[in-house]
């Protein structure tokens, strides 16, 4: 019966192979070796625990395959940089296109009452700006730049469509 509640084979006849039937049977003789051998915690149902482990290794596994072809990508996109373009407000420029010298006072306005701010580059990429947690000033200053032409330094990352460059500098463009 102990053997039973303990996950061992009841009985020698029971075992895989010759071997293991005697290996059982002197371990089974000794009276300590016996104590230690059932004291040892063992899972109710061993292939049901087995089939179990086989699931969660196999689980793992494609989640860590769907990962590499996937998160992975995400964070090879990131890189450090500086980019040249205009400092634009997002409201008004993606709202109705408005940018440039003439919507300059429009887009520091906006900007310093807290609409985002992207940066266009030359070529009509659009960037959305994020401040670094650690050093958020190289962020504000471009707020005093908005609607004019500044240089951007800092890393540039890519998720879901939207790229974003978190500053850590700039400065006007010469």
């Amino acid at each position: 019966m102990l053997a039973r509640v303990y996950g061992v084979r009841s009985s020698v006849a029971e075992l895989a192979t010759p071997l293991d039937a005697r290996l059982m049977a002197e371990l089974m003789s000794s009276k300590k070796a016996r104590a230690v051998f059932l004291s040892v915690p063992r899972p109710a149902n061993p292939e049901k625990e087995d089939s179990s482990m086989s699931r969660k290794t196999a689980f793992c596994l494609s989640l860590l395959t769907l990962l590499a072809f996937t998160g992975l990508t995400a964070v090879a996109d990131q890189h450090e940089g500086s980019w040249t373009g205009e400092i634009v407000d997002l409201a008004c420029y993606v709202g109705s296109g408005a940018k440039g010298s003439d919507h300059a006072g429009c887009a520091k306005s906006c900007v310093k009452n807290g609409q985002p701010m992207g940066l266009l580059t030359d070529d009509g990429t659009l960037v959305l700006l994020a401040a670094d947690h650690k050093n958020g000033a190289p962020y504000e200053a471009l707020k005093d730049l908005a609607g004019e032409q500044a240089m951007v330094s800092g890393k540039l990352a890519e998720k879901d469509g939207m790229k974003v460059v978190t500053v850590t500098g700039s400065k006007a463009a010469a």
